[in-house]
């Protein structure tokens, strides 16, 4: 399960040491996902607008997730369901 970080229309900013979406930093590139497998590392940066239909899973607050930063968009019709929160603080 991830939360989505980009939808149709926003600029997102690959490069070795960070993401960035609409300018701003969202988080870092990580070599290791969190059990310690090497992640797909970008050639270069990369400069996208992320196109209709689809939309940009991304995790900021679990530490080397692995999520659209290294794969990329998808299309929302291979989205299985929506989460929503029953409690929030």
């Amino acid at each position: 399960m991830k939360p989505v970080g980009a939808v149709a229309g926003d600029h997102v900013v690959v490069t070795h040491e960070a993401i960035f979406i609409n300018g701003t930093s969202i988080g870092p590139m990580r070599d290791k996902d969190s059990q310690g497998r090497p992640l797909p590392q970008q050639p270069g940066p990369e400069s996208y607008i992320v196109p209709d239909g689809f939309v940009l899973p991304l995790s900021t607050h679990i530490p080397n997730s692995f999520d659209g930063r290294y794969f990329g968009c998808i299309r929302i019709s291979q989205l299985l369901s929506v989460a929503e929160p029953l409690l929030t603080f």
